[in-house]
């Protein structure tokens, strides 16, 4: 149990950024399954992190989309064995994944590329330019 603690505690400390919350994960985690395996425990902990209290870097995403992002970036868990974990479709998890960054892209809701002004070309679209003009 003592040597999952570095990794529990980092895992749920980086999922929340709440010391409060990552040292409650950690005990929640770590008496529930003592001798449980090290990554599993780490999952364990950075879902329960999420759930509770989100770090604000994933806080614009929608709760499935921060479960899978965090699974991933913090668990280190691939796409198969986060949709195991969240019993989803490889697809989903995918789909949730990329949902999840463009949340985070498009914090104030502006698209990322703010389309030209009427009247102007792009410089992307020389063909469609012309008729602008």
């Amino acid at each position: 149990m003592l040597a999952a603690f570095p990794c529990v505690y980092g895992a749920a400390m980086a999922a929340s950024s709440d010391a409060g919350v990552a040292e409650e994960v950690t005990e929640r985690v770590l008496l529930a399954d003592p001798g449980g395996d090290s990554g599993v425990l780490v999952e364990r902990a950075v879902l329960l992190a999420v759930r509770t209290s989100p770090d604000a870097a994933l806080a614009p995403m929608r709760a499935q989309e921060r479960e899978v992002i965090a699974l991933a970036r913090l668990a280190g868990a691939t796409t198969t064995r986060i949709a195991a974990v969240l019993a989803l479709e490889p697809k989903a998890v995918r789909a949730l994944m990329t949902s999840g960054l463009r949340a985070v892209v498009n914090r104030d809701g502006a698209p990322r590329t703010p389309p030209p002004p009427p009247g102007c070309g792009s410089a992307a679209s020389p063909r469609h330019a012309a008729r602008a003009s």
